[in-house]
This record gives structure tokens, sequence and C-alpha cells, in this order.
């Protein structure tokens, strides 16, 4: 089953978006990022992982993030992590949340991070909250901040990775180069998403692309 089978979407409408302090956005050169408003079903399919730890370290009680993300991609099938209704805000303390292989052909299947509109994934100032090197990766549900780092202070996407972000909220996060909130440099789907108050010290204070969007 493909990942095109995973997600269902109709583009309903097109908005633009602009910078929530007045910080640059950058996209291409351009001044503005159109996001798309969809409509979206989705199918569950694959392996099933629960979150059941908010923690982040390697002596947790239970199954953390970071621990569903390596068993997720340890396999070749697809996968969705849901969470606990016990986790609601995991402080990363182990750096960035890194999914696929910048310098390897991605070797599992595609993955949805699944937080229901509970989950906030907070870096604490210390580091970005997510990297994605490559892959199929779908986040829904889930809210970005307190990410600080030189690209893509939230999320940070590479080439060849595909992302869909949805119905989630990136907010307060830092990058000193491009993209405050996002930088992406693979492909990067955003809908019903909020990116605000994120700030760049070169350009992109909410969103940085180059690439495909």
């Amino acid at each position: 089953m493909t990942m095109q089978q995973f997600l269902t979407t109709t583009v309903t409408m097109l908005k633009p978006v602009t910078s929530a302090r007045g910080v640059r956005w950058g996209f291409a050169g351009l001044a503005a990022v159109w996001i798309a408003s969809t409509a979206a079903t989705t199918q569950v399919f694959g392996a099933s992982i629960v979150v059941t730890s908010d923690a982040d370290g390697a002596n947790a009680d239970g199954l953390t993030l970071r621990a569903a993300i390596a068993q997720a991609q340890s396999t070749a099938e697809d996968d969705v992590i849901t969470f606990d209704v016990s986790v609601s805000v995991i402080q990363l303390t182990q750096g960035a949340l890194l999914l696929g292989d910048l310098f390897m052909p991605p070797n599992s299947g595609g993955l949805m991070i699944d937080g229901g509109g509970n989950v906030t994934l907070d870096a604490g100032g210390q580091s970005g909250v997510m990297e994605i090197q490559s892959g199929v990766v779908i986040l829904t549900g889930l809210a970005f901040t307190n990410g600080y780092t030189d690209l893509g202070g939230g999320l940070l996407i590479w080439d060849p990775a595909d992302v869909t972000l949805k119905k989630s909220l990136v907010s307060g996060n830092y990058a000193s180069n491009e993209g405050g909130g996002i930088c992406s440099i693979g492909v990067l789907t955003i809908s019903d998403t909020t990116v605000k108050d994120n700030i760049s010290g070169d350009v992109g204070g909410g969103v940085y692309a180059y690439g495909g969007y």
C-alpha cells in the first residue's frame, strides 16, 4: 500500500500567509508563501505504535517518541505513531528528533506521526525540534515550539524528504539563518496549520522553502 493511499487530499482554497512579526518570509526569493487549505481523509494502515512516555531519555518508563521513531524506521512497512492520552508535552533533551538518513536511500516505509491535536514537542531552546532527512512523512496534530538552531528551528526538511504537515502549530522557534519556524529543502505540503511568532536571523521568519511545495 502506498502513501498516496494513506492520504487523499482535495484542495479547496489557496490563501496568502504573512509574517507574524514582520520578519521576511523566504520562499525561493519570493515574499509570500501559499498554503493550501484542504479537506482530507486518512486511512490507517501498517504497524501502529503508541508512545506511552513523555520522557526523552534512555531510561524512560514506557515507549518514548524517539524510540518509537527508531522502531518505525527499522522495518520496510508503513507505520503510524500515536500517543497515549497521558502524553501531552514532550521536552526534548537529546537534541532534535531525527527521521530518515541524508546520505543513504530510505530503507523504511512511510511514516505518520499523529498527535491528535494534543501533543507539543518542546526543544527548550537547546536544539531544533525535528529534522527529516529522507522518506515520506505525514505530521498531524502536533505543536513544534522552542526550537533554536541555525536552520529550521521548528522543522528542518532535507531533499529527498517528502513531508506533509497538517492540523499543527509551529510557534516560538528561532533559526540564526533560514526558516525560523520551518526550513524546507525537500518537498513540503502544509495544510490547516498555523505558523506564527517564529524568528529568523536571515530570511524566512515563518517558512523558508527552497524545493518542491
